[in-house]
């Protein structure tokens, strides 16, 4: 069986399934009228399966997914009417006899007694155990809803994946670099359409795994990481969601204690190099909204590290993009299922400066990309200048007009641990036009940073200054504010 229609799909998480229906000649009865009862004795449906990863002309090496991320051990299927009512118990097709598996290609064959145009709605679960169904009640919208039977992330990514099964039945399929964990997926046969039994049919299910994945890749050589945590995590999920337009449990949904990674933190990449050597799946994480929630609630990656003279220094990673409106990195990013967050720190590429940042990466297995970096000071308003740009990450450059004024810049401190600012290098005493450098705390982030310039009745004229947090100790970390006046 070839797969070469998967190249989309199989480019990441998104596992697609190819089901079609071999009925044979001569087992439709002859059928008088329209309302007559044909019966299909012998022949149900034929399912093909077609694993993604394993091909590499097909993979996108990005997506860095592997064995054990495409590995099935159950796999359920779930068989309602045209309404939604569920008309029989699941049955895992994985342990079936007739399930035939190369470890590439799948098949299986549900044998049934099929009124001919017999209407059906089909649904998956792989790798959870059976789900509490009730036949004759259960309604498809109440199972993928089931948020209570996904497993409860409570202080480490493994809480939300399920133990590798022994003692499988149906055939042995390899699963290389076997890490005996298997991550849930679900789909809905046909996008969820009413599938009718006749003649021909061709049925396509994408399997999507219920979980995203936080990977790191450290590009800034020295810096040691020494700790990896997750927080505001999500606690559970629906067990099926459309993940281009999902809907999310509520508030409380949110984990209020840190998560353990799930990589070892002595793998490689944990000291930076250029190369960047990734630290592969640091986290899974069930989905969530962080659109609309308070800046303390927002998901956020911990980086604890030893950089030149600083030891144990945190680094804050929010889930937050750049706004196209503004161009400022405020704006907070749903995590969704099946994607892949890479958190890259320093350069997004293998040359850069010294300085520590870093680059989230938003990887769905569609290959769509979402980038954005991260400043420790994040300029929100400012007053005063005629312009101002944020020219790097660490770099704010103003342009105030020759009549001079008061100048006002507030800022946040999303990715420090306090928002105890500091003067760490003057205005030069050369340039005595640019006066009374104030800083002012405001809450638990944000900072105030104001001055006066002088009217100006010659030439354009330049100076500089730089603060930074209290406890930072690189000059590098320091924020450089520069001030350019116009002339008359």
């Amino acid at each position: 069986m070839k797969y070469k229609y998967l190249r989309i799909s199989a480019m990441g998480v998104l596992l697609a399934l190819c089901f079609y229906s071999c009925i044979q000649e001569g087992i439709i009865s002859k059928v008088n009228n329209e309302s007559d009862l044909v019966v299909l004795e012998l022949e149900g449906i034929t399912f093909s399966f077609a694993f993604p990863g394993q091909d590499s002309h097909v993979v996108d090496t990005r997506s860095l997914q592997d064995n054990p991320e495409w590995a099935i051990d159950q796999l359920w299927l779930y068989e309602f009417d045209v309404n939604g009512i569920l008309i029989a118990a699941p049955v895992n097709i994985r342990e079936e006899s007739t399930f035939f598996s190369t470890g590439v290609e799948a098949s299986y064959t549900y044998k049934k007694k099929w009124d001919y145009g017999e209407q059906r709605r089909f649904f998956f679960v792989a790798n959870m155990d059976a789900i509490a169904v009730t036949v004759g009640t259960t309604t498809l919208a109440e199972l993928k809803a089931k948020s209570d039977a996904m497993q409860e992330m409570a202080t480490a990514s493994t809480d939300i994946l399920y133990s590798k099964k022994t003692n499988i039945g149906g055939p042995d399929i390899p699963v290389t670099d076997d890490n005996d964990w298997r991550i849930p997926m679900t789909g809905m046969a046909n996008n969820g359409n009413i599938i009718s039994i006749i003649g021909g049919i061709n049925v396509q299910v994408q399997l999507v795994r219920s979980v995203a994945r936080i990977d790191v890749i450290n590009r800034l050589p020295g810096f040691k990481i020494t700790k990896l945590e997750l927080f505001n995590s999500f606690k559970a999920s629906y067990l099926h969601n459309d993940w281009k337009t999902p809907n999310y449990l509520d508030a409380t949904n949110r984990l209020a204690t840190s998560v353990a990674s799930f990589a070892e933190i002595g793998a490689d990449g944990v000291t930076g190099a250029r190369e960047g050597v990734p630290i592969k799946k640091a986290f899974y994480l069930y989905e969530g909204a962080n659109v609309g929630a308070n800046d303390d609630d927002i998901t956020y990656v911990k980086i604890t590290a030893d950089y030149v003279s600083k030891t144990d220094e945190e680094y804050i990673i929010p889930f937050k993009q750049k706004n196209a409106g503004t161009g400022k990195f405020d704006t907070p990013v749903d995590v969704k299922r099946n994607h892949l967050y890479t958190i890259i720190i320093g350069s997004a590429y293998p040359t850069g400066t010294t300085n520590v940042k870093a680059t989230l990466v938003n990887e769905p297995w569609t290959v769509f990309n979402m980038w954005e970096k991260f400043s420790f000071y994040n300029v929100k308003s400012h007053s005063g200048a005629d312009a101002l740009t944020e020219i790097a990450y660490n770099i704010v450059e103003l342009t105030v007009p020759a009549g001079g004024g008061a100048v006002s810049i507030e800022f946040d401190t999303d990715y420090l641990k306090t928002n105890n600012i500091e003067v760490s290098q003057a205005v030069p005493a050369s340039d005595d036009w640019l006066t009374n450098v104030q800083i002012t705390p405001s809450g638990t982030k944000d900072f105030t940073v104001t001055f006066n310039v002088a009217a100006n009745t010659g030439a354009v004229r330049n100076t500089l200054f730089k603060v930074k947090e209290s406890s930072l100790s690189n000059d590098d970390d320091a924020l450089t504010i520069s001030v350019k006046q116009n002339g008359n």
